[in-house]
């Protein structure tokens, strides 16, 4: 049954046209909807019609489709709905005391979800119409042709599965979406106390070496230091870069050297520390301080004697300072156990002539080959320029922290992150420095689990605003985006006194594409047509598919002349293009500029009249409303 002009479907049931046509010609193709397909299970149908006659026709033609009730008045039906819900209705227009229009009104009050189907006369245009605007879904007019009753019925059936689906998927991707937060928000936690508690590590340790008492120094294997603390200085007198070379039984009287190397030996032979080790030394101002030394010799892996690491302390007054070294000992064994990674001594060029690694699988090469060679020839490249930035750094300010590369290990990518400082004060810059390397790989982990799940929370978030504002099919805005675009225009135009139009078109005969070429054509037609109208409109310009083959375009700061000028530019256009498989095809526009004075269905009706009045005087025209 053709609709009557100036009466629109509902956009969801205008869009089901083809499904609605195909079920009416006979397509027993199954129509999937998800897992709460109402097709796919017993349905429930209830019959209001005061007239035996029709009921029995109506139950005999919906038998195979479900549980069928019914009703033979209105206050009856509503009763019945009341007890248990059905999943559709038909609904007779005359009925005594109360009729179907009244009944439709209080149904869309209490039961919007369930589709209405009035049940009309032949041709009863009024009635038709007064069903659609009381709320109902359908119509179909008498006398009763089953094959099309069963049509539409599973038509609405599928539809109201659909969005029941569709509301079913909504929620799960809020769900998901809140689950999603939720595990960003504890993945952010876990990081931030990971990263407080290296800070808080770091601090301890650098407190700790920065305020020990005692002199901790490094010798090679030829006895002559490489590395001596400020607090060397403090004990001798001298300074830590005149002595470097130099050998510890240089501050040694003669009768007290020969002791000294034996202890050394002894140590070397045992390949075991030595401690308390007590002896006098020279201080540089004549005087003697009695110092206790203890020390540890280094060796490579493959048991190569590589020198010695130490502590020297200034014992002069020990019985009166006895309970003060307890306590700095004690620092200075949380000093050695929360010792990094990894500890590198290099000079300015990055030459390593030294490096401490507790952990065989932390190093990128074997030992061997780090000592004597340069960061950027035993290192890949990458790495090599983030150490010799941070070298830069500390030789003018002293020190450099947070510098992060990774290496390929034989267990995977481990990423570490160094701090490095000058073996001497900035406003003494010297050529040693010491580098204290982190294995970050963990922090790195969570971050980029961090990152992966803020990009997943953004592309649903993206996804869903693509949905909920444009048209699957031809990519145009949807009807509801259109309209609140709309609302905003019409309040800057009352506010501006600018002017806006709307241009409402659509496809002459575009039925007969459907019924001749298939409804697959008919899709591409619509997408094309689109393509082809948005490549002609301003970017200020607004196109949306208001349902099936009729579209709407508002043109901001444009009166009725240019909006007419556009239509008729669009209908050329439409007229001379050749669609594929199809060939050409005329569209009517209706045109309509906004009054101020009007609401926004006040300006909607006007363009579809214009549209109606295009229609009228035979198409592929462009009309100007009234």
């Amino acid at each position: 049954m053709p609709t009557p002009r100036g009466f629109h479907l509902p956009v969801w049931l205008d869009q089901t046209a083809s499904v609605l046509e195909q079920a009416a010609a006979g397509d027993k193709r199954p129509h999937h909807t998800g897992r709460h397909n109402t097709m796919n299970s017993a349905a429930r149908i209830l019959i209001v019609d005061d007239d035996p006659i029709a009921i029995k026709v109506l139950r005999k033609a919906l038998e195979s489709m479900g549980e069928i009730r019914y009703a033979t008045s209105g206050a009856e039906a509503l009763t019945r709905l009341a007890e248990t819900q059905d999943d559709v209705v038909l609904l007779d227009v005359n009925m005594p005391e109360m009729d179907g229009f009244e009944v439709c009104r209080v149904m869309q009050q209490d039961y919007p979800e369930i589709p209405v189907i009035f049940l009309t006369a032949e041709n009863d245009f009024a009635n038709e119409i007064r069903a659609m605007d009381s709320g109902a879904q359908d119509f179909i007019s008498k006398p009763i042709n089953p094959p099309v009753v069963r049509a539409r019925v599973a038509v609405h059936l599928k539809l109201k599965a659909q969005i029941t689906e569709r509301k079913r998927a909504e929620q799960e991707i809020r769900t998901l979406n809140a689950g999603l937060e939720q595990r960003v928000a504890e993945r952010t936690a876990e990081v931030h106390d990971a990263y407080a508690a290296l800070r808080k590590s770091e601090e301890k340790f650098r407190s700790l070496v920065e305020t020990t008492s005692d002199c901790i120094w490094e010798f090679d294997a030829y006895g002559r230091y490489t590395y001596l603390s400020p607090k060397f200085e403090d004990i001798t007198g001298y300074s830590s870069t005149e002595f470097l070379g130099r050998r510890p039984v240089d501050l040694l009287p003669d009768d007290e050297a020969h002791a000294y190397r034996q202890k050394i030996l002894t140590s070397l032979a045992a390949q075991q520390p030595f401690s308390s080790l007590e002896y006098p030394v020279s201080h540089r101002n004549g005087h003697r301080v009695v110092v206790e030394v203890g020390g540890i010799p280094l060796f490579s892996p493959e048991g190569r004697y590589l020198g010695m690491r130490g502590i020297t302390r200034d014992i002069t007054e020990r019985k009166r300072v006895e309970d003060e070294l307890r306590n700095t000992k004690e620092r200075l064994e949380a000093t050695l156990s929360a010792l990094p990674d990894l500890m590198f001594r290099m000079d300015r060029e990055g030459r390593i002539h030294e490096f401490h690694s507790p952990a065989a699988d932390k190093l990128f090469l074997s030992p061997a080959l780090f000592l004597g060679n340069k960061v950027s020839e035993v290192l890949p490249e990458a790495a090599a320029r983030v150490i010799m930035a941070a070298l830069d750094e500390a030789a003018t300010h002293g020190s450099h922290h947070g510098g992060t590369y990774s290496l390929a290990l034989p267990q995977g990518e481990v990423w570490f992150q160094l701090s490095l400082a000058a073996m001497r004060s900035p406003a003494h810059p010297g050529n040693d420095f010491v580098m204290l390397v982190h294995d970050i790989t963990q922090r790195k982990q969570h971050e980029r689990e961090l990152e992966m799940a803020r990009d997943a929370i953004a592309a649903a978030n993206v996804e869903l605003n693509r949905l909920a504002t444009t048209d699957p099919l031809t990519g145009a805005w949807n009807r509801r985006h259109f309209e609140y675009v709309i609302g905003v225009e019409i309040a800057r135009s009352r506010r501006y006194g600018e002017a806006v139009s709307l241009v409402l078109f659509d496809i002459d005969h575009f039925k007969l594409v459907n019924d001749r070429f298939g409804h697959l054509t008919g899709d591409q037609v619509l997408v094309a047509m689109t393509r082809l109208v948005q490549r002609n409109l301003r970017v200020a310009d607004v196109l949306a598919r208001w349902g099936g083959e009729e579209f709407m375009v508002m043109l901001p700061s444009c009166d009725a002349r240019g909006a007419v000028k556009l239509a008729e530019k669009l209908r050329v256009l439409i007229a001379r293009h050749s669609f594929d498989e199809i060939g050409t095809m005329t569209s009517s526009f209706g045109v309509a500029e906004f009054r101020s004075t009007e609401t926004l269905d006040d300006w909607l009706k006007r363009a579809d009249d214009a549209l109606y009045m295009a229609k009228a005087a035979g198409r592929n025209l462009v009309r100007l409303g009234a």
